[in-house]
This record gives C-alpha cells, sequence and structure tokens, in this order.
C-alpha cells in the first residue's frame, strides 16, 4: 500500500464581508490572500482575521 498525501487548505470564510469592510471586491481580497496581488491593507486584515496570505515564490505571480 502506497502512502496517502493529503493537502489541506484553509478556508476564507466571511470573504464577501471582510472585503466589503474593506471596500475592495472579493476577487481582489481573494487575489491578496492567494497571493498574487500585493495590498498591505488587505494583507494586514486577513492576518487580523487569522488567515495569514500565502505566498507562492516571491509573492506574485507575473511578477
Amino acid at each position: 500500500m502506497g502512502k496517502l498525501k493529503v493537502e489541506l487548505r484553509p478556508r476564507v470564510l466571511g470573504l464577501g464581508k471582510l472585503a466589503a469592510e474593506l471596500g475592495v471586491t472579493q476577487s481582489h481580497l481573494y487575489r491578496v490572500w492567494n497571493g498574487e496581488r500585493r495590498s498591505p491593507r488587505c494583507e494586514a486584515a486577513l492576518v487580523a482575521a487569522g488567515v495569514p496570505p500565502q505566498r507562492p515564490g516571491r509573492g506574485r505571480k507575473g511578477a
């Protein structure tokens, strides 16, 4: 039998509410959380909500 490797990724609940409080769109906030965009204000809000942003590589795709 082989070993099963399962990767768990946290889900961001209340993304729409947090985006509305920050005055940004849900897709923008999701991209900041996913590491595709940078926004210090959104990153700080995500950390305060207990969901730190994920940053693959240098933190930005295509940069």
